[in-house]
């Protein structure tokens, strides 16, 4: 019994790597393929040169969304690393939402990528293809998808691993914060909830 549990646990991360691939690939093309628009434009033309000078920027920007903002002008300025971010970001989190919400079964997981896929096409271009859109809004669910995930792996890690899990979680939360306000009551409320329940 337990040699087969073993292999269904194989072959479900088997499927699992090949439907994150699968969806890299197409987001990968997509997003390339994707041309700038709106905010992108503007940060495309920043004349800067290092990390701090596009950290500055970032800072005084106006809105407060630090992190927002600082990846926006990242991922504007360099193009493979915009096709490489999205595309992972968005093919892991549709292998995280059926993850987090404690689904395993692989027509979840098949499930999670056509919502993402067949997203109403002007709601698909202003939260991924526009990365200003992305940096802001996708970035703080991915967010709450890894610390929903955690928290479901706290009780069952090893102990040295849980202090780990301990820390990331508010940080986490704390980071959400920086890339646009609504975020900010969901994940420091779970964060605080989650250091609360397990403090020992």
């Amino acid at each position: 019994m337990e040699i087969q549990t073993s292999e269904n646990r194989i072959r479900d991360w088997h499927f699992l790597l090949f439907l994150f691939s699968g969806a890299f690939l197409f987001f990968s093309f997509l997003m390339w393929c994707a041309p700038y628009s709106s905010d992108d434009l503007e940060f495309a033309a920043l004349n800067c040169s290092t990390l701090k000078e596009y950290a500055h920027f970032a800072l005084y920007y106006g809105n407060g969304r630090f992190l927002g903002n600082l990846c926006s002008v990242l991922l504007s300025n360099f193009k493979l690393l915009c096709v490489l971010t999205k595309a992972f970001v968005l093919s892991s989190g549709i292998v995280l939402i059926p993850l987090a919400l404690g689904l395993r079964d692989k027509c979840c997981f098949l499930l999670s990528f056509i919502l993402v896929t067949a997203m109403e096409p002007n709601v698909f271009g202003e939260a991924l293809t526009w990365t200003s859109g992305f940096s802001n809004y996708v970035w703080p669910i991915w967010i709450s998808l890894v610390i929903f995930l955690l928290i479901q792996w706290y009780p069952t890690v090893k102990a040295p691993i849980k202090p780990f899990i301990f820390l990331a979680v508010p940080i986490l939360g704390v980071a959400s914060q920086l890339f646009i306000e609504h975020s900010s009551g969901v994940n420091g409320l779970l964060a605080f909830c989650f250091t609360v329940y397990y403090w020992k």
